[in-house]
């Protein structure tokens, strides 16, 4: 009996449901899915934000809301606890595109809408003091 009640227990368990919620601080961005499993993702890794749709329709379930980093990634459903003031919060980091934003949501069709990219650091401090010739004019590109 006690091991049919164990069983039950991880069964319960296993298939349990719960709503996705999607939460931060201002270190990291914490999803929890629909089987309770969080994964935690630093700010400081961030380097794209995108919204995917389907041919379903802005209100399909499986619109997501994608982070993206230097060490991998995941999909916030776009109906997921938190989704609004997550969305706020991103609509804050310097050069959100509201454009692409805005038409993600009024979709229909599979489309990835790319929202935020971090503007690649060592590209641009490896472009600066660096001198180019043209001709007899040198200039310095900043």
């Amino acid at each position: 009996m006690g091991s049919s009640v164990q069983v039950l227990r991880w069964l319960t368990q296993r298939f349990r449901r719960v709503r996705p919620r999607v939460a931060f601080d201002d270190d990291r961005i914490i999803f929890t899915d629909e089987h309770g499993e969080t994964k935690t993702f630093w700010w400081m890794d961030l380097t794209r934000v995108s919204v995917i749709t389907t041919m379903y329709g802005p209100r399909a379930s499986d619109g997501l809301l994608m982070v993206d980093g230097s060490i991998g990634g995941f999909g916030i459903p776009l109906s997921a606890d938190g989704t609004g003031i997550f969305v706020a919060r991103l609509q804050t980091l310097q050069g959100f595109n509201e454009d692409a934003f805005i038409a993600s949501l009024g979709s229909k069709r599979n489309a990835r809408f790319i929202c935020w990219e971090r503007e690649d650091q060592s590209l641009k401090q490896g472009r600066r003091g660096r001198r180019r010739e043209r001709g007899s004019d040198r200039r310095t590109t900043v």
